[in-house]
């Protein structure tokens, strides 16, 4: 199997990009041991409705940005120069 991080992983913290990878590879398990099920052709995934994803997406970003303000470190003083 093989991975290919895209653009907007740039940026993004390792635990992140380590949950969408054992996420993804979750999902290939679950094809793959269908695969082995069932005689062809047989549906062996299907994309989440674009509502659900919608949704998914939504939450994600709005979990990123309230777990960016948790862990983000108290600004420093500035100095008048």
């Amino acid at each position: 199997m093989g991975a290919i991080v895209r653009t907007a992983g740039v940026g993004r913290a390792a635990a992140e990009l380590q949950w969408d990878l054992d996420n993804l590879k979750s999902q290939w398990d679950q094809i793959d041991a269908a695969t082995k099920d069932r005689p062809a052709p047989y549906l062996v995934y299907r994309e989440s409705d674009a509502v659900t994803r919608a949704l998914r997406d939504y939450l994600r970003r709005r979990h990123r940005r309230s777990a960016g303000r948790r862990r983000r470190r108290p600004s420093r003083p500035r100095r008048n120069t």
